[in-house]
């Protein structure tokens, strides 16, 4: 799944509720971890909620953070189509008197063959 999320162009959020008793579904327990590391490989993010209540302030944090972007796009020096993953690294500098700014980007991509 992960290699799926980093080959196609897709964003992924997701929204998840931790378990009180993760032994009791094994199928369920590592839940949470799990859709951060998938939204995190697609560029997006898990929201985590307290419970079932949660989801609207949950869906309003995503929509509010999918209009707010920005989408950056860069030319490779390696022009080579080998099929490699190539690793990405976002930096930012906070300009002044801007309070809060987070980045958010995939740890790179796949480099297809044409």
């Amino acid at each position: 799944m992960l290699r799926i999320l980093l080959e196609t162009e897709a964003q992924v959020y997701a929204a998840s509720i931790p378990q009180e008793k993760p032994l009791d579904d094994p199928t369920t327990a590592f839940g949470p971890e799990l859709l951060d590391r998938l939204s995190d490989a697609a560029g997006g993010r898990n929201v985590g909620m307290d419970g079932f209540w949660d989801l609207d302030r949950a869906m309003r944090q995503i929509a509010d953070e999918i209009r707010s972007e920005y989408v950056l796009a860069f030319r490779p020096e390696n022009l080579t189509h080998d099929g490699t993953f190539r690793r990405v690294s976002v930096r930012l500098t906070r300009p002044p008197g801007v309070r809060q700014v987070s980045v958010s980007c995939r740890p790179g991509y796949y480099d297809s063959f044409e």
